[in-house]
């Protein structure tokens, strides 16, 4: 392979040693990284040279307890893109390694294209562990920054602002609030709280292309007074929510004429939700992690919408099995049976085994042959 270009030389090293994604905790992907590209280098002082002269291979950088340090990565990188993975915990905040190489990642967030946060720390406000040295997310502008993962386990009584102007992805698991400056590009968000309502319907005002959004936690009980009757998300095509009575009220809110498919995460409401009458392109509801059938035949039922869409259900996430209780099971059996009668019905995820829907109870106990 010498006698091949440098060039596709160092395109077939890119393909070899790919950026890991940014929504994975880093688990030392730098270290089997570096391995690989190390064995790379040994192959000949050509492949060597080339690896040596191709930025993008430099241009992942992880910052966690075991980093000794950055210094070589920012050099050879060039004028790379780079692609910055923190993990602080309560040791890697002791290291005077780890508070000199944040301090140089974050002398040029100009060149970060990717982020990824895992705060994991335990610590209260104000303690010696806050790492007041350094801003893990900064104020200052992220121009190229494209994608970002953030994990921030610390309850802070403080809001942070996120300035990427150029965001596309962003998936956040905060305690604190956090503030968009201005996202006009950002198209997919995956969030796992809302701890400020103002907050949240203020961010999604500032991101006219989101189409997909995801809320992965309860929305608490109540949407304040202050939020508008109308929440306007014009080009949205897929929603997420975890069920939840201010979540309904949301969904209720919600204008998005371009929704497509809405999905419901552990619907168990005793109260049907309803749908904005925006939802007019709605094609596909579905149910995931769902505690009991009753509640999705309820929702059916009182939405005539609903039996023309197709209706996905989690076919094993959490079905009463064997060990449900016969009036359990008779409901389950009965339920199933009407919303195959009345909606276009999909059964996703893992296709049970044919005696996983057994016609009686006491064939679901052994009690008689099947």
């Amino acid at each position: 392979m010498d006698v091949l270009p440098p060039e596709l030389l160092s395109q077939i090293f890119s393909l070899l040693l790919p950026i890991p994604r940014c929504d994975l905790k880093p688990e030392a992907f730098e270290r089997i990284r570096a391995a690989n590209r190390t064995s790379l280098r040994l192959v000949s002082k050509d492949w060597n040279q080339v690896i040596l002269d191709t930025a993008e291979l430099w241009a992942y950088i992880e910052i966690n307890s075991l980093t000794a340090s950055i210094e070589q990565y920012l050099s050879r990188s060039g004028n790379s893109l780079l692609h910055v993975r923190i993990t602080v915990d309560d040791e890697a905040t002791a290291l005077p390694s780890v508070q000199k190489a944040l301090e140089m990642a974050f002398s040029c967030t100009e060149r970060w294209k990717s982020y990824s946060l895992w705060d994991v720390r335990n610590f209260d406000e104000g303690s010696s562990n806050s790492i007041s040295f350094i801003n893990l997310i900064p104020s200052q502008p992220f121009p190229a920054l494209q994608i970002a993962s953030l994990v921030m386990s610390p309850e802070l009584n403080s809001e942070i602002v996120l300035n990427a102007p150029a965001l596309n992805r962003l998936d956040t698991w905060l305690k604190p609030n956090l503030h968009l400056t201005d996202s006009p590009f950002l198209t997919h968000w995956s969030m796992s709280s809302v701890p400020d309502w103002t907050g949240m319907i203020r961010n999604l005002t500032a991101c006219p292309k989101l189409e997909k959004l995801s809320i992965m936690e309860k929305l608490g009980r109540t949407i304040p007074e202050t939020i508008p009757t109308s929440i306007t998300m014009p080009v949205l095509k897929e929603l997420e929510l975890y069920d939840s009575p201010a979540c309904h009220q949301f969904l209720a809110r919600l204008e998005a004429p371009r929704l497509r498919t809405f999905i419901f995460s552990r619907y168990r409401s005793p109260v049907p939700f309803a749908l904005h009458r925006s939802t007019s392109s709605l094609v596909i509801v579905r149910f995931t992690n769902n505690p009991r059938l009753n509640p999705i035949r309820r929702a059916v039922a009182a939405q005539p919408l609903l039996q023309q869409l197709t209706v996905e259900i989690d076919a094993c996430s959490s079905f009463l099995r064997k060990h449900a209780p016969r009036t359990d099971f008779e409901q389950l059996k009965s339920d199933r049976s009407w919303l195959e009668r009345h909606t276009r019905i999909k059964w996703i995820g893992e296709e049970p085994d044919p005696s996983y829907w057994f016609q009686t109870w006491e064939e679901a106990h052994g009690l008689v042959p099947l």
